[in-house]
């Protein structure tokens, strides 16, 4: 069973202008990182997305099994020794 609001908010980021960095995290806890709109792939039943990495391997997950997107904070800029 697809959720709608789940492809809704995936489309939402894939998206967003600018883009920016989201995670995909699944009910058996593992964690995608997207880095491009370019590494994920709805498939077209939208039941299951296609995720990549920067490595260019891959995971299809079924979108019930999706269980949040969250965006990547930013992390703080370290202070450089002068």
């Amino acid at each position: 069973m697809k959720s709608d609001m789940t492809v809704a908010a995936l489309r939402k980021l894939l998206n967003a202008q600018p883009f920016r960095p989201f995670d995909v995290k699944t009910t058996d806890g593992d964690t995608f990182r997207l880095n491009h709109p370019d590494f994920a792939m709805i498939s077209p039943d939208e039941t299951e997305v296609l995720c990549y990495d920067k490595d260019n391997n891959f995971r299809m997950v079924d979108m019930s099994h999706i269980v949040s997107l969250e965006p990547v904070r930013e992390q703080p800029k370290k202070a450089g020794k002068r």
